[in-house]
């Protein structure tokens, strides 16, 4: 009998890290694969994790105590059973475009934005997993890993139901049924529209949009730091900051992986 896909998820934010499981383990278009989801909640862990496992597919986020996920992912490339399986990187701090294509050029990974819509992280990973479904145990190694469609990606990121929130028009992709009349969400009459973060962190909310269906924007204030997270139908679809500290280009510039004049 064939051997299910193993998933190895290195996340220190268990709110999220069980949103990628439960992708994983119940969408529609992923749990026929009975995939094998083991976690790691630190860089540390999960480089440990993959040595001991040596997993189809490598999900991991790049801000995370002990050991971040640029190691992490240096480490899996080192290593002669990480030269070619897919890993998808997740970051909170993505902004600049060049700053993603070197990542993807010098790790050969894929890139996703947090908060990430779960439809559109569950098509990436039904990509990227395709070789492990097709053959669990005698996979052909490609020369390079293959990340996912770009048309996915900036769909994902940047693309179509983005563009069409800024501009007021409905999004035309994926289509969705017919409208019907909204219920309010059980304990909805309770849940607040503002609040302190110590009482409801934003992983929290945020499965309180996607359980409620909710649609409009999240926003985050701390003194003269803002966020804006803009949601439709319970998922996330890009994130707005102003901190430029925040992007992943300084972050890049900081590990001298890009230089201040490239991210000018």
């Amino acid at each position: 009998m064939a051997q299910s896909p193993k998933v190895l998820v290195i996340e220190d934010d268990l709110h999220t890290q069980n949103i990628i499981r439960q992708i994983l383990t119940r969408d529609l278009a992923l749990r026929h694969l009975h995939l094998n989801v083991v976690t790691a909640s630190d860089g540390e862990e999960g480089i440990a994790r993959f040595r001991e496992l040596a997993p189809d597919l490598v999900i991991t986020d790049l801000l995370m105590p002990k050991v971040d996920g640029f190691k992490v992912v240096e480490t899996i490339r080192a290593d002669a059973r990480g030269k070619t399986i897919p890993v998808l990187v997740l970051s909170a701090v993505f902004r600049d475009r060049q700053a993603q294509t070197k990542l993807e050029r010098d790790f050969g990974v894929c890139f996703q934005a947090k908060p990430f819509s779960p439809r559109a992280l569950a098509r990436i990973l039904v990509g990227l997993l395709k070789p492990a479904a097709e053959k669990p145990s005698e996979r052909a190694a490609p020369e390079k890993p293959a990340p996912a469609p770009r048309a996915a990606l900036v769909r994902a990121v940047l693309g179509t139901e983005a563009r069409n929130l800024a501009s007021g028009k409905e999004p035309t992709e994926p289509p969705r049924p017919a409208p019907r009349e909204p219920e309010a969400p059980r304990g909805a009459a309770e849940r607040p529209t503002t609040g302190s973060l110590l009482d409801r962190p934003v992983p929290a909310l945020l499965l309180d949009l996607f359980e409620a269906e909710a649609s409009g924007t999240l926003e985050l204030r701390r003194g003269k730091i803002r966020k804006l997270i803009h949601v439709m139908a319970g998922h996330p679809i890009f994130v707005q900051s102003n901190q430029r500290n925040e992007t992943l280009g300084q972050m890049l510039v900081r590990r001298g992986l890009l230089g201040a004049a490239q991210n000018a």
